[in-house]
């Protein structure tokens, strides 16, 4: 008698013949197919869709509107400056000459071949003061500021409600501090600040613009005016204390934290400065910890919907094998071997990857297309974010729809391994037995 694995036709099943008769087995048991391609589909989906919408809604959204109006892609600023002692501000340690402020002395030069010509600076000399209108005041952050460089670092130029981001007029304020102190462009307001000699000093400035951007620690904080008048005023001559940095890289590396990570290759070229790099999350954290806490509840989300797609692919293919096991006696009598069963288990759990994951890309790709074009606006819903113009929206790419097909498509084939295991290690005789 011949050995059990010897099969009666030398010629092995190739895998065309092995597709053929799995996507048979699929149409023969459509309901079960359907099922699992369901599965596999809302998963997918919800993969793509999620992927997007945090591309669009948190990066495009939240993290672009602390960059643009708050804290720019980065800072340079002196190693001992401490961004929560205001008063140590203008200690002679932390002021930096303005010669040193220019793209070109702040970078090197494989930088700036790397960055393109786009690396902008706008240099600051901040410190905390008080402004009033002479019954009640407020404190605010005194920014003296080249207007021009501010326009090409930050955006509160383009949120300008009343007169203009330009310092010929006097100072420029936020539209929640024109409230409270109840200013308009054309009064005067007073601003008293200490100087860097720990002197008081007191003078009127004319409101020569108010801008509303929707963040309001800027609208109601910050007071901008010309470099060279805050420089006298503090008595701190040609220097400031901090420089914010944009740059913007060529097309096909244009994400935020790409942006970062060559920021932060020029930091060693800046230890002649005396300077060190923050980038911006540092001052955005309470931003990055909710944006960090609704990744993990997606995270979690998704990784239910794939386990229950996991789950059902293999509790039904453990059924199908069950239910396929005179088939399978069959087979192995007919000369199978053990490998060409359980590649036939494979093979169907790949098509059903497959096929689920290819729809749930197109609906997810479609949900997350509808919602870029049609965003949901509520800014104020959220408020306490201090989010301007928050809205819901998505930003799909190519690597989602790829990363979301590999998802469903491994999910489907490590459901179906253990069936086809179980499947191809099935004795013959048991299987071809009438008894259950």
């Amino acid at each position: 008698m011949p050995p059990r694995t010897q099969r009666t036709s030398i010629k092995p099943v190739s895998i065309i013949n092995l597709v053929s008769i799995a996507f048979l087995n699929l149409k023969r048991h459509r309901l079960r197919t359907v099922v699992n391609m369901a599965g596999i589909s809302v998963s997918v989906a919800a993969v793509a869709f999620f992927l997007s919408f945090y591309r669009g809604t948190y990066e495009g959204v939240m993290f672009a509107s602390v960059i643009d109006y708050a804290t720019s892609q980065g800072q340079f600023n002196s190693a001992m400056f401490d961004d929560d002692d205001p008063d140590s501000w203008l200690d002679v340690e932390n002021l930096i000459p303005l010669s040193s402020v220019g793209p070109s002395s702040l970078f090197s030069s494989s930088f700036l071949a790397t960055a393109g010509n786009d690396a902008v600076t706008a240099p600051r000399l901040m410190s905390p003061a008080y402004a009033g209108n002479g019954l009640a005041k407020a404190p605010v952050i005194l920014a003296g500021v080249d207007f021009r460089k501010e326009a090409a670092v930050f955006s509160i130029d383009k949120r300008m409600i009343q007169g203009c981001f330009a310092g010929e007029s006097g100072v420029v304020i936020g539209k929640k501090l024109a409230e409270s102190l109840g200013v308009a462009v054309g009064d005067e307001i007073r601003i008293q600040a200490n100087t860097v000699d720990s002197a008081p000093n007191l003078d009127y400035w004319k409101v020569g613009g108010i801008y509303s951007t929707g963040y309001p620690p800027v609208d109601r904080g910050y007071v901008f005016a010309r470099l060279d008048e805050v420089g006298s005023f503090l008595s701190a001559g040609e220097s400031v204390n901090k420089i914010y940095s944009r740059v913007e890289l060529s097309p096909g590396s244009a994400k935020r934290e790409a942006k970062t990570r060559v920021m932060r290759s020029a930091a060693p070229s800046l230890g002649g400065l005396g300077l060190e790099f923050r980038e911006w999350k540092q001052y955005a954290k309470a931003i990055v910890a909710d944006a960090e806490f609704d990744n993990g509840f997606f995270a979690i989300f998704i990784f239910i919907l794939l386990f229950l797609s996991f789950s059902t692919v293999g509790g039904t293919m453990r059924v199908s094998v069950y239910e396929r096991k005179r088939e399978i006696g069959m087979l192995r009598a007919c000369g199978w071997y053990r490998s060409e069963i359980g590649k036939q288990f494979i093979i169907e759990s790949i098509l059903i990857g497959v096929a689920g994951s290819l729809v749930g890309c197109i609906l997810g790709g479609i949900f997350a297309v509808l919602l870029e074009y049609h965003p949901y606006e509520f800014a104020g819903v959220m408020t306490n974010l201090d989010i301007p113009e928050f809205k819901l929206t998505c930003q799909l790419e190519s690597i989602d729809l790829f990363l979301a097909f590999l998802s469903g498509f491994l999910t489907a084939f490590f459901a179906g391994i253990t069936p086809a295991i179980s499947a191809a290690k099935m004795p013959v005789l048991s299987a071809l037995s009438d008894r259950q």
